[in-house]
């Protein structure tokens, strides 16, 4: 599990986070994170859980990596859930 609430990650730095090929759950409260640092999530199938609450992802960015991760609960910024 890593829990990155308020930090200054962004979109390069999620390019770091897919070498983490154990991590099950990614918590991205309150980050600058964006829908184009999706792309570095998407091949992270055991991603288990996924959070993007307060940043800049949409949930436009959100379905395509759904549809990517389909297994992957994701907690959208509007507090919707996706179901696995």
């Amino acid at each position: 599990m890593l829990w990155l609430n308020g930090t200054h990650i962004g979109d390069a730095g999620l390019m770091h986070i897919k070498k983490l090929p154990r991590l099950r759950y990614l918590i991205l409260w309150d980050t600058q994170v964006t829908d184009a640092g999706l792309i570095h999530l998407k091949e992270m199938s055991q991603l288990e859980t996924l959070e993007f609450y307060g940043t800049k992802v949409t949930a436009v960015g959100v379905t395509e990596l759904q549809r990517a991760l389909p297994k992957c609960e994701m907690g959208l910024a509007d507090g919707r859930s996706t179901a696995r």
